[in-house]
């Protein structure tokens, strides 16, 4: 009875650890006034402050576990909202921001360059004592 209740135990949190890869924000209206949460949770593109000194606009566009666009259309929609602000006010400010992204080693690196580059590449790293 025991054994069969820890088994059960295990599955839910084998079953809960796994995760979806479909977008969480899946609205792709114009922008929503956020004010508090949840407002605007499904929402790509947020406003907050509305018409006010301190107004400020967020918008998500998702990527897969694979660096493809969740919802391909996506990066159009965000684009375009924002470049028709840029038109009306001629200022625009975009920070982007990428989670989960790591940076690659120097082995990595190398593999990525042409055999010849590669090559002159060590031998600049010796030559400089950077590379042993």
């Amino acid at each position: 009875m025991i054994k069969g209740i820890w088994v059960a135990v295990l599955a839910a949190f084998f079953i809960a650890g796994c995760t979806t890869t479909d977008p969480y924000r899946t609205s792709f209206g114009e922008f929503c006034e956020f004010v508090r949460a949840p407002d605007c949770a499904e929402q790509v593109m947020n406003v907050s402050a509305l018409d006010s000194v301190e107004e400020y606009r967020l918008s998500f566009i998702e990527y897969d576990d694979q660096g493809q666009l969740n919802v391909p259309e996506a990066q159009k929609i965000v684009t375009d909202a924002y470049r028709e602000i840029a038109e009306e006010s001629g200022i625009l400010l975009m920070v982007l921001s990428m989670v989960g992204i790591t940076t690659p080693t120097e082995s990595q690196k190398m593999r990525t360059l042409p055999h010849s580059e590669r090559s002159s590449a060590k031998h600049l790293k010796m030559k400089n004592g950077f590379g042993q």
